[in-house]
């Protein structure tokens, strides 16, 4: 007989090694739950797509590249109707200099893009780094030409600074101040609407603006700033120095105590209904001027424009308030619409008097007329009293 195996003896393993199966899947398990512990906090797999700052445009990519920022990749789209003049020539500039190039399709470049515009184009770069104002203020001195500088205050919309941006860097300005806090900054949206302009431009990030504005003065430098009430119109001043100009948000305008540190304000005329312009206009328009007598050498006309003033409450119209002021030829004509003089004895205290256009003149008294002298009657040339004179005189004779 064969053996068998009594209570308690090891008895045949299970046909397929089921509790041996069972075994390894409980090791197995507590060793991933020992791995879980030790092994860290869990990190993602790591990407293949190039880090660093997103631009869109071909334009602002075109001159992030003459500007020497560091293209790490540029994505292109495959739909041949966005591949107009200018993407044209960013895609050969990134192929001469040696950039790679990447056609996808416009899902993938809307993901990429920082704005909604992309116009089917999008670069990654290296992040461009800000100067400090002392190293603005070393660039300044080493200037041959008397510098022009662009003061932004509390400016918050990227369209209008980049915009202004645009203007600054066409009208040569040799650098730009804007406030760490309360300001756009520069936005890949600021990027793209200044067309790349932004690439060119030394922009100092400072902590306090009027402190800058300090220190601009320490070096020579006049600064004007633009604000309503100024005494003196934007082209009154003489821009031909080194200048620093002022140019203040969209809602506030220029600050208190950074309006307080500028030499000299100046304003712009407004002959319409609207009372003011947008910074990037109001700035653009400054600029320009100060362009135009650096490149003339002209100075501003000596003129002196005294500021608008405010309607007076009582006007010197005769009393009618409501009525147009008469110019010196009204008054030197007379008046015929004045109400003839009262009569004797003046008027009540409650008698009204009414406007000089319903009051009727009264009737002119009644002269008496002189009585006219008759003239001669005058003889008749007829022939009938020819004929009678005649006979009166044969009769007599």
């Amino acid at each position: 007989m064969g053996w068998r195996g009594g209570a308690g003896g090891p008895g045949p393993a299970p046909q397929g090694g089921g509790q041996w199966r069972q075994r390894r899947g409980g090791e197995q398990r507590y060793s991933e739950a020992i791995r879980r512990v030790t092994a860290g906090p869990h990190k993602a797999a790591p990407s293949h797509e190039p880090v660093g700052e997103p631009i869109a445009g071909p334009h602002a990519i075109l001159e992030a590249i003459r500007a020497g920022r560091n293209i790490r990749r540029l994505y292109v789209s495959q739909d041949r109707n966005v591949r107009t003049g200018p993407v044209n020539e960013l895609i050969a500039e990134a192929q001469q200099r040696r950039i790679f190039v990447r056609f996808t399709d416009k899902m993938e470049i809307a993901r990429l893009s920082p704005v909604e515009n992309h116009q089917g184009v999008v670069a990654i770069v290296e992040g461009k780094a800000g100067v400090e104002l002392d190293e603005l203020l070393l660039h300044l001195d080493t200037l041959s030409d008397p510098a022009l500088v662009l003061v932004v205050d509390s400016l918050q919309d990227p369209q209008n600074f980049g915009v202004l941006l645009r203007s600054a860097e066409g009208a040569g300005v040799d650098g730009v101040v804007i406030p760490h806090h309360r300001a756009v900054g520069l936005t890949p949206a600021v990027t793209k609407t200044s067309a790349g302009a932004s690439e060119h431009l030394l922009i100092a990030d400072v902590a306090n603006l009027r402190q800058a504005i300090d220190a601009l003065k320490e070096k020579g430098i006049w600064v004007v700033a633009a604000d309503e009430s100024g005494d003196l119109l934007y082209d009154e001043v003489d821009y031909r120095g080194p200048t620093a100009i002022v140019i203040g948000g969209e809602g506030e305008g220029i600050r208190r105590l950074v309006l307080e540190g500028a030499d000299q304000a100046v304003r712009l005329p407004m002959e319409g209904m609207v009372s003011s312009l947008n910074a990037a206009a109001a700035g653009t328009v400054m600029l320009y001027e100060a362009l135009r007598q650096r490149r003339r050498d002209v100075a501003p006309a000596q003129t002196r424009t005294p500021r608008p003033e405010e309607p007076a409450e009582t006007q010197d119209n005769g009393g009618w308030e409501n009525e147009p002021q008469q110019t010196p030829e009204d008054r030197s004509e007379p008046d015929r619409s004045e109400p003839a003089e009262a009569a004797e004895g003046g008027t009540d205290e409650t008698d009204q008097i009414a406007p000089a256009a319903e009051i009727e003149s009264p009737p002119a008294p009644v002269v008496a007329a002189k009585p006219k002298r008759k003239a001669p009657a005058k003889k008749r040339s007829t022939k009938k009293s020819t004929d009678e004179a005649t006979e009166a005189n044969d009769a007599s004779s």
